[in-house]
């Protein structure tokens, strides 16, 4: 009798093990969970960095950089055809610039219009105005450096050359 019952323990000691060893460890179910939560962790960041709110305020932050390098070109005394270009195309980014905070301030007033700008592709089109803006202050920063360049060759003498260290703004 003895016997039996303690072959039926042990019997039920290897079912019990063997159930436990089929189903999930226990490190891993542990490693399911923090894998869960960086998956979580990663779609909420990427919500945030491709929100349109959040972008509309680097673009506007680019427009003020584009204007204030536009303004010190002319203040340079930079004012050729190039920069008259570079003010249209200024000029135009504004009003697309505007056009794209009203709507991203429109949308925002609900998480369902937000939403629906945002599988529309809103974020593609700020990304591309801030792609533009850059742009264009890339293209009068090096007309900036065109006319740093050409003054320094015109003021520069044939016996005496100087070399001119100054502190540039990144």
């Amino acid at each position: 009798m003895h016997k039996s019952l303690f072959l039926e323990m042990s019997s039920l000691t290897e079912t019990v093990s063997c159930l436990t060893s089929t189903a999930l460890p226990a490190s891993r179910t542990s490693a399911d969970i923090l894998f869960g939560i960086l998956i979580i962790t990663f779609a909420a960041v990427s919500v945030h960095c491709a929100s349109p709110m959040r972008l509309t305020r680097v673009l506007v932050i680019a427009m003020d950089d584009a204007e204030k390098a536009y303004l010190q070109a002319i203040e340079s005394g930079k004012a050729d055809l190039h920069m008259l270009h570079a003010a249209e195309m200024i000029s135009s980014l504004q009003m697309k610039v505007s056009t794209i905070r009203e709507a991203t301030l429109r949308n925002s007033l609900s998480y369902r219009t937000a939403f629906c700008a945002f599988l529309k592709g809103q974020t593609l089109s700020v990304l591309q105005c801030i792609r533009e803006v850059r742009e264009v202050e890339t293209h009068i920063e090096i007309l900036k450096e065109e006319q740093l360049r050409d003054n320094r060759h015109i003021g520069a003498g044939t016996a005496t050359r100087t070399v001119s260290l100054r502190r540039r703004r990144s």
